[in-house]
């Protein structure tokens, strides 16, 4: 038999930060998405890198 492994990860307070969009990007197309996706932010507390993605499928 082998041996059982644990595997834990473990975070830094820098890496559960969520990622900050506020500014336009190059993409036309993202920014399309951002009004929408700023707006189900602010709703529903959902980071926005989440949101963005909501707003593509929805649109």
């Amino acid at each position: 038999m082998l041996p059982s492994t644990l595997l834990t990860t473990s975070f830094s307070g820098a890496a559960l930060a969520q990622p900050t969009v506020s500014k336009k990007t190059d993409s036309k197309y993202i920014n399309s998405l951002l009004p929408e996706a700023r707006r189900i932010k602010r709703e529903y507390g959902i980071p926005l890198d989440i949101t963005i993605a909501i707003a593509q499928a929805r649109s």
